[in-house]
């Protein structure tokens, strides 16, 4: 049988809105991650703690997204970013860090949509197309996002 559409590409033009579709699989995070403080030296955390620590803050991004609380998604979706940053500089390192990062920026680039910041929105989706120049919700959300903002 043939393949369902995807969502977006049963949408037309003239859709002001992107569908409300962050991207919440469930995350593998063992409970124990802690708050970082701001004093904190990311660089000094093992790789391993910077990836739950990043899972953790998707993971409470999507919460507080589903919650409406856009701000709160944002700031940890950035967090979640800022925990990776340094750990795949070339994009050539390992597929996990890859796929959260490609997340995170995708999860951005909605939220800052939804905000009507679309300068930013635009800016999280072409982050997203470089560690993936073929992914579809970052083209997508990119191209909205210029449309909106008469790009």
């Amino acid at each position: 049988p043939p393949l369902p559409l995807p969502l977006f590409a049963t949408m037309s033009a003239e859709d002001d809105e992107l569908p409300n579709l962050v991207d919440d699989a469930p995350t593998a995070t063992t409970g124990e991650e802690e708050e970082l403080d701001s004093d904190d030296d990311v660089s000094t955390l093992a790789p391993e703690d910077r990836l739950a620590r990043a899972l953790a803050a998707k993971d409470k991004g999507n919460g507080a997204f589903k919650a409406k609380d856009e701000a709160g998604a944002v700031k940890e979706y950035k967090y979640g970013v800022g925990m990776l940053e340094g750990l795949n500089e070339a994009n050539t390192g390992e597929e996990q860090v890859k796929a959260l990062l490609l997340s995170l920026h995708n999860n951005l680039s909605m939220v800052h949509f939804k905000l009507g910041e679309y300068g930013e929105a635009t800016k999280q989706g072409s982050a997203a197309l470089t560690i993936d120049p073929q992914n579809v919700k970052g083209l997508y959300r990119r191209g909205a996002a210029r449309r909106k903002a008469g790009e």
